[in-house]
C-alpha cells in the first residue's frame, strides 16, 4: 500500500509558529504513514465538519504540495467570505460525509473558518482523492460520502481563487 507524510506549513498557524516561506505549501516527506480508512466517525472529525459552529468568517487558500528539489514557482491565491457567505459555506462544509478513501493526497486549497475572530478549524482540502486534513489533529478524513456537497464546495473553493 502507498502512503505519504504530508507537514502543512501554514502563513496562520493555530500554535503561533512563524513559517519560514510566505505562502502555504504542504512539503511530502520520505517518511511514510498508512493513511487507512475510518471504521467509525472519529469525534474530532464530527465536532470541526459535521458539528462546525456558526462562523462569521471563512478563508480560503490555494496551496500545492511541493516535493523535495521542486523549485517550480508558485503563486497562492486566496479569497475571504464574510457573515452570510461564511455561513453559507460552513452550511455545505457541515454536509460533508466520510466515504472510501483513495491514496494520492495532494491538496490544492486550505479552508479555514473563523468566529468572532477565533480560529475554528483549518484544514487543507484534496478534491482529486476526496480527503481533507484538519490541522488540529493531522488526520486524514476522507469526503467522497456526499459528492454533492463534495461538488458545491470545490465550486465555491474554486470561485473564491480565481
Amino acid at each position: 500500500m502507498k502512503s505519504l507524510i504530508l507537514i502543512a506549513v501554514a502563513a496562520n498557524s493555530i500554535w503561533g509558529a512563524k513559517p519560514s516561506s510566505p505562502e502555504p505549501v504542504v512539503i511530502a516527506s520520505e517518511r511514510h504513514r498508512v493513511l487507512s480508512p475510518r471504521v467509525r466517525l472519529p469525534d474530532l472529525f464530527r465536532q470541526l465538519v459535521i458539528r462546525l459552529p456558526q462562523v462569521d468568517r471563512a478563508v480560503v487558500e490555494t496551496i500545492r504540495l511541493q516535493r523535495p528539489g521542486d523549485d517550480t514557482p508558485f503563486t497562492p491565491r486566496s479569497g475571504t467570505l464574510e457573515g452570510v457567505k461564511a455561513e453559507r459555506l460552513a452550511r455545505i462544509w457541515r454536509r460533508m460525509r466520510q466515504g472510501t478513501p483513495v491514496q494520492c493526497y495532494s491538496p490544492a486549497y486550505r479552508v479555514t473558518f473563523f468566529s468572532k475572530g477565533k480560529e475554528l478549524v483549518r484544514a487543507d482540502v484534496c478534491f482529486d482523492c476526496n480527503k481533507i486534513e484538519i490541522a488540529q489533529d493531522h488526520e486524514y478524513y476522507d469526503i467522497s460520502g456526499n459528492l454533492k456537497a463534495r461538488s458545491a464546495l470545490k465550486r465555491i473553493l474554486q470561485s473564491l481563487t480565481r
